[in-house]
């Protein structure tokens, strides 16, 4: 594949994410949530009932950092949204609790969420929309491998030096 190709599509990638991110603050604004804190609300509306749920989880679901995790759920507790159980046998692991705040906005947020994303779909078939699904998840799993593939590395590097 030819570079020039390579930096246009990454441009473009970066450039849409951008602009959902900046959508997605606007969107959730009234609701006193940013993008990123109704990403992980939506994580913990979606998995409660069904397990309990961690910081980690958190991390491992947006593969972002740990500490940008407790940032998030710090702001969502702030704003009344969950609150932080100790769990038994360990206190520094902290069961997140949605709180009634969260449990009432719930439709709100998925419906705002719906009319979203037919507007960044539409004009889209039904193949094109599956289509895109199969090549964004297929990058994915390419950066999760080199990923992976680095963590190795660093791991024997530092195997050696000890």
């Amino acid at each position: 594949m030819e570079n020039k190709m390579d930096d246009n599509v990454l441009r473009l990638l970066k450039k849409m994410s951008l602009m959902v991110s900046v959508r997605e603050d606007q969107i959730f604004a009234e609701n006193d949530l940013t993008a990123a804190q109704s990403d992980v609300l939506k994580i913990l509306l979606d998995q409660e009932g069904k397990k309990e749920i961690f910081s980690g989880d958190i991390h491992r679901e947006l593969g972002i950092s740990k500490a940008a995790v407790s940032m998030l759920l710090k702001k969502l507790r702030q704003k009344g949204y969950i609150d932080l159980q100790s769990t038994t046998g360990d206190d520094r692991m902290k069961q997140i609790l949605l709180t009634p705040r969260a449990r009432q906005v719930k439709e709100e947020l998925d419906k705002k969420m719906d009319l979203f994303q037919k507007y960044l779909y539409q004009g889209f078939s039904g193949s094109e929309y599956e289509q895109l699904g199969q090549l964004v998840s297929r990058m994915l799993a390419n950066l999760k491998s080199d990923e992976e593939a680095a963590g190795q590395e660093q791991k024997i590097k530092e195997e050696v030096i000890l």
